[in-house]
């Protein structure tokens, strides 16, 4: 049984983590206050750190210098364009945000745990939606021909009698994700992008080996978009570069942006912009997937003003991060 350490500010957050964590079978120690947090830390005796934002001090205190061997959950109510200045200096490639009230997305926190400490395959949908979902899948090799795809999945929402506003931003994440699949993503045995150079009105037929995947599935709750490529070039360094100097920029540079400066990494933007929870899976050189989930059943009002999550999975195992000196403060 993997062991998790758990730090939060709030009692019934510890408390249901404490059980659902039991549903991932995972054992959780859970400590009483900032001083037995500390001593958990040396201790070292943990699969797997999760904690909220409010604490990265102490975690930074301990850690400063070291290594973190184990991989580590953020837990924050910070918006991202907050958080996006600090996201170099954190520890953590699953940054979940909370809901409004600062309780925890419990579903999320259970999925992502599976999938670090469990050896779980990390690809597809079927990770964030109910047992049983059924799901379809396209590949898509013609770039003239995306269009026809997007339109599936339109009528797969209307077909759910989802919001315009839902549709609209699933429009927008498809349109991204594929252009970044056809034009962006194709390398060849050296590493060169093979297309990237391309006006996107310029047709590319991707050889079948070379095509992109799309999948998509809701469960009345959630819609889960996928799409993916067969090349794994995206990095967690990559991501977090791009998403940064998005934010980082006020709207006009961030609508500005040409291909010479933003590249795929401003699709990137959008698309995590667009979306409640942004996933990022990756085999090195073997495949990259992007899913985006969009909670379907809150009001648009609700579904804007909640944070956005924030994940990275790699295939790859190696000591994720070592913590610089001279932090930043958190406000």
């Amino acid at each position: 049984m993997k062991t998790v350490l758990f730090y939060d500010n709030t009692k019934q957050n510890s408390r249901d983590i404490r059980r659902m964590l039991a549903v991932a079978s995972c054992h959780c120690i859970i400590p009483a206050d900032a001083a037995e947090f500390v001593q958990a830390l040396r201790a070292a005796k943990y699969d797997l750190l999760v904690y909220a934002l409010e604490f990265h001090d102490i975690v930074r205190q301990e850690m400063t210098g070291k290594t973190i061997q184990t991989p580590v959950i953020l837990l924050t109510n910070s918006k991202f364009e907050d958080l996006s200045p600090l996201l170099p200096e954190i520890p953590a490639t699953n940054i979940i945000a909370k809901n409004s009230d600062g309780s925890l997305k419990l579903r999320d926190i259970v999925s992502t745990v599976r999938k670090i400490l469990h050896g779980e395959d990390i690809f597809g949908v079927k990770h964030y939606l109910s047992f049983g979902t059924q799901s379809e899948v396209f590949h898509i090799r013609d770039s003239a021909e995306r269009g026809e795809y997007i339109e599936a999945i339109v009528e797969f929402c209307r077909r759910f009698h989802l919001r315009n506003t839902v549709v609209q931003a699933v429009e927008l994440f498809c349109e991204e994700l594929l252009m970044n699949a056809i034009y962006d993503a194709p390398r060849d045995a050296d590493g060169q992008s093979l297309y990237n150079h391309l006006s996107r009105k310029n047709r590319v037929i991707l050889k079948p080996k070379q095509a992109a995947r799309m999948e998509f599935a809701c469960d009345g709750e959630k819609l889960a978009v996928s799409i993916s490529d067969p090349f794994g070039a995206i990095t967690w360094d990559t991501l977090q570069k791009f998403l940064v100097h998005c934010f980082g920029a006020d709207r006009e540079k961030v609508q500005n942006l040409t291909n010479d400066t933003g590249g795929a990494g401003l699709g990137l933007y959008f698309c995590f912009a667009s979306v409640n929870a942004f996933i990022v899976n990756v085999d090195p050189e073997k495949r990259s997937e992007f899913i985006g989930i969009f909670d379907v059943s809150a009001s648009p009002k609700d579904r804007h003003t909640r944070y956005s999550s924030l994940h990275f999975f790699s295939t790859e195992k190696k000591p994720l991060f070592a913590l610089r000196e001279e932090p930043k403060r958190i406000a």
